[in-house]
This record gives C-alpha cells, structure tokens and sequence, in this order.
C-alpha cells in the first residue's frame, strides 16, 4: 500500500495535475468558484454519494471498476442535474 501511495505521489509530482484540470473544467462554472447556495451544496454532496455508491457495489459483487470513470460519471451527471 505504501509504494501505491509513493508512486501517487510521484505521479502528481513529475506528472502534473492535468487529469484533475480535466476534471475541473467539467464542473459547472458557477460551482468551481465555490459553493454559494443550497441547491450547489447538494449537488456537491449527490457526486460524492453517487460516486462513493458506484464504488461500493461493484466492490461488494466482486466486479472490476475503475475508480476514475465512476467520479467522471458522477461528475457529468452533476452538470447534467446543475443544467436542469
């Protein structure tokens, strides 16, 4: 476990943080700011959940998951339910 967190860090290290700006520019502008009202607050926490969620039963079932493409969902449908 320590050589997966070592090479982690290394990789933010050497590697940059272009997968996480990635990841930013998907979120709602309004939210990349900061959250300023209830309805943000929620949907901050329905990604969490959601992606927590889609983590936790394939894990229980003993199916392969990839971690990164369940936040990628969660957060595209965060901007799909911010849209609405």
């Amino acid at each position: 476990m320590w050589l997966s967190s070592f090479t982690n860090f290394l990789a933010v290290l050497l590697g940059g943080t272009a997968v996480v700006f990635g990841l930013v520019v998907l979120f709602p502008k309004d939210m990349v700011v900061g959250i300023n009202t209830t309805h943000e607050a929620s949907l901050m926490t329905a990604l969490v959940l959601m992606a927590v969620t889609r983590n936790l039963i394939p894990w229980w079932q003993g199916i392969p998951n990839s971690t990164m493409h369940t936040y990628i969902g969660s957060v595209i449908g965060l901007s799909m339910a911010h849209g609405l």
